[in-house]
């Protein structure tokens, strides 16, 4: 949490829980949870023990769910999420970006994760802030790398192609 009101994450926003429990922010700020991971010696397998299920969904997609596209917005389920095009994980739509935001009282989501021909992309009615920070990562689609600089009440995009 940035500024007291920008989440980050690598990918995006958990999906709702079971049943359209909202049970994310409650998982993510369990300080025992957290000090389990850090001093389990194999956290992967910590994660993979039915009792974590609902966790190990939650980290996944904080790496790599992805912001639908409009036109996928319309394949969204009633909580504004459908599986992912890559295979693994989430992609979330407007309703659930909102109904997260909301839930947290965040202002906006800051990610990584998806290659921006710039570096740098603003969607979501400006809800959601793409930050791509290795250039020429595709061969096929020459891309710059972005870097965001965040004061509070600011944030400067700088983008550079080496």
């Amino acid at each position: 949490l940035l500024d007291g009101k920008m989440f980050c994450a690598h990918g995006g926003i958990p999906r709702l829980g079971p049943g359209g429990k909202d049970d994310r922010l409650e998982i993510l700020d369990d300080e025992d949870l957290w000090i389990m991971l850090r001093d389990s010696p194999s956290m992967v397998e910590m994660l993979e023990r039915p009792k974590y299920k609902r966790h190990a969904e939650i980290f996944e997609d904080l790496l790599w769910a992805d912001p639908a596209d409009e036109v996928f917005e319309e394949d969204l389920d009633g909580n504004g999420f459908a599986d992912s095009l890559r295979g693994t994980s989430v992609m979330y739509g407007t309703k659930a970006i909102d109904d997260f935001l909301e839930s947290g009282s965040f202002g906006l989501i800051m990610r990584a994760h998806q290659m921006k021909s710039c570096g740098f992309n603003v969607s979501k009615s400006g809800k959601v802030i793409t930050v791509f920070s290795s250039s020429h990562y595709d061969t096929e689609e020459e891309n710059y790398a972005g870097v965001a600089f965040v004061t509070p009440g600011t944030i400067r995009a700088v983008t550079r192609m080496e």
